[in-house]
């Protein structure tokens, strides 16, 4: 049988286009990690939400997303990709990234306890719970009592790796492209584990961090 000319087409359309795999949402109605967590993520994941959402980039980033900054004590002896940066006279490794807003204690894209943005959420939400940085024990969520199990759930570190890399030697507004406007009510700061007040002194040393 002669294939006409549409059918090859449509034969060869089929063959190139990705095949995507359709993933049940198996946390039923349970949204306590949107709501525990400040979930960040990276740019390529801040496009791909912005393109579902049919907003520009710039947009997105600056009314969708906040600041994330982390400080950790520095180690003498630790090889690591954070930036180094003193504050009130302590050496710190700095990790900053940009995070979805919160509204009301959750995840700005939590409706209805559902994820309204569930085929493009970000990597980090994606592993939840089979990635661990620290082997964390999440005793709310129901998948993690049951050892539920992701494909190579160590995937984020070569990710966040060459975010880090890129961050040290560009720094994060060259990283991202657009920033948000930094003030007060767009910063979550974590120091050694505890989430700190923003003042006018720190937020202009944060400033700097950009």
């Amino acid at each position: 049988m002669v294939k006409t000319k549409a059918k090859i087409k449509q034969n060869i359309k089929s063959k190139i286009k990705p095949k995507i795999k359709l993933v049940e949402n198996l946390c039923n109605g349970c949204d306590l990690c949107c709501r525990k967590y400040k979930i960040y993520l990276f740019p390529n994941e801040a496009k791909a939400i912005a393109k579902k959402l049919k907003i520009n980039y710039k947009n997105f980033v600056e009314n969708h997303l906040d600041y994330y900054f982390e400080l950790t004590e520095y180690d003498n002896y630790a090889k690591t990709d954070f930036l180094e940066v003193v504050l009130k006279n302590k050496k710190y490794y700095l990790f900053s990234i940009l995070a979805l807003k919160q509204k009301d204690g959750a995840c700005i894209f939590l409706k209805n306890h559902q994820c309204t943005i569930y085929g493009s959420r970000p990597l980090i939400c994606r592993l939840f719970p089979a990635f661990k940085f620290y082997d964390e024990h999440y005793d709310f969520c129901a998948l993690d009592r049951l050892q539920y199990k992701v494909e190579n759930p160590r995937q984020f570190y070569p990710l966040l790796t060459k975010y880090l890399q890129f961050v040290k030697h560009n720094k994060l507004e060259n990283t991202w492209k657009y920033l948000p406007k930094l003030n007060k009510e767009n910063v979550y700061l974590v120091i050694d584990g505890q989430r700190q007040n923003i003042s006018d002194d720190l937020l202009m040393i944060l400033r700097t961090f950009l």
